[in-house]
């Protein structure tokens, strides 16, 4: 997988798909197939975990599993589905640990009836964790867990992290997220807090997911609309908090845009160019990832860079020519449909 999207050079060894449930009866976060060849009907592919090479884990003195976790594909549409509501998810359903509704179901759904989420991503997650943990601990190492992700994901790391907190109190544990969302209350983040869990949010200064749940969106009137004081003291960021300015790079333009101000290659854009918080308006002369990346999915430069808005897409749109000389969609790839949630790459690669 990473080698087919260029990250061949990482120092990590992926060793678990992770698949979350897509039914109709949750909020519409993940998009459902309907075509006739899809790889599935019920799930989405929800992320991925990794290990640390040997090579990799000598230059950072630790061998660490990194979780990704996938954001959505249409970003801020799933703002409608927003419940805004609070449940319990400790052990103990007395102990006020509350997290958002929409969140922890996605997280955790599971159904007989399809292929992929027999078990929930937050079982898949739990069991390659207990795997990849135990046998390296075996070995004598020490073990770290780091996990991540961009709006969506960035509320499934956290979610994750408190998971491998409860179940690992040693285990140290980091979060890393970008244009993430408020998740838990503040019982949820005194937890986090109590076991040493280490985070930073990434956010770009004009987003608004990050200020949600707490603030409605008003699509129309492109305005941001602060809603009841109550949420504020309902839901509670948790981490350190590194904030970056789209007026400080000088390939980006200054018109709104609140969806290209929550792509995830903007925040990746900026902090490449990002020197420090004492100097948000100024941008990394040295910066070295390809600004036009920026307009994969939004229009967000400047139109004297020459790069085409939303200019990413499949070559063809994916369409290829058959023996007869027409154009039809090619069958899927084997390699291409993913496998089993049960399917892990056998630890002996470590050995």
């Amino acid at each position: 997988m990473f080698e087919q999207v260029g990250l061949a050079r990482n120092g990590y060894v992926m060793t678990k798909y992770l698949y979350a449930m897509s039914r109709a009866s949750l909020p519409r976060w993940l998009e459902k197939s309907w075509h006739p060849n899809a790889w599935n009907y019920d799930s989405n592919w929800i992320g991925y975990m990794a290990v640390s090479n040997d090579e990799e884990t000598a230059r950072i003195g630790i061998r660490d599993i990194v979780v990704p976790w996938r954001g959505t594909m249409a970003a801020g549409e799933w703002l409608k589905d927003f419940e805004f509501l609070l449940q319990h998810i400790g052990p103990d359903k007395d102990d006020d640990i509350k997290v958002e509704h929409g969140f922890y179901s996605l997280y955790s759904s599971k159904s007989d009836d399809t292929r992929y989420n027999q078990t929930s991503a937050q079982d898949q997650f739990l069991t390659e964790l207990r795997r990849l943990v135990n046998f390296f601990r075996e070995r004598g190492e020490q073990v770290s867990l780091t996990t991540t992700g961009h709006s969506l994901g960035a509320a499934l790391a956290y979610l994750a992290a408190y998971d491998a907190a409860q179940e690992f109190q040693d285990l140290p544990v980091t979060v890393i997220t970008f244009g993430g969302p408020r998740v838990g209350n503040n019982k949820f983040c005194d937890f986090l807090e109590q076991r040493k869990v280490k985070a930073i949010r990434v956010v770009v200064k004009h987003d608004f997911i990050p200020r949600m749940p707490g603030i409605v969106f008003n699509k129309e009137l492109e305005k941001i609309e602060e809603v009841a004081d109550s949420w504020h003291w309902l839901y509670t960021h948790y981490g350190h908090v590194l904030e970056i300015d789209v007026e400080s790079s000088p390939y980006l333009n200054h018109k709104r845009d609140s969806s290209g101000y929550h792509n995830l290659e903007l925040h990746l854009h900026l902090i490449d160019g990002h020197i420090s918080s004492n100097e948000m308006t100024k941008f990394r002369e040295n910066a070295k990832r390809d600004a036009a990346l920026v307009n994969k999915s939004c229009g967000m430069l400047k139109e004297e860079t020459l790069v085409p808005s939303c200019w990413y897409q499949p070559a063809f749109k994916g369409l290829v020519r058959n023996q007869l000389g027409r154009w039809i969609i090619p069958p899927r790839e084997l390699e291409d449909i993913p496998p089993p949630p049960d399917t892990v790459t056998p630890l002996s690669v470590f050995e």
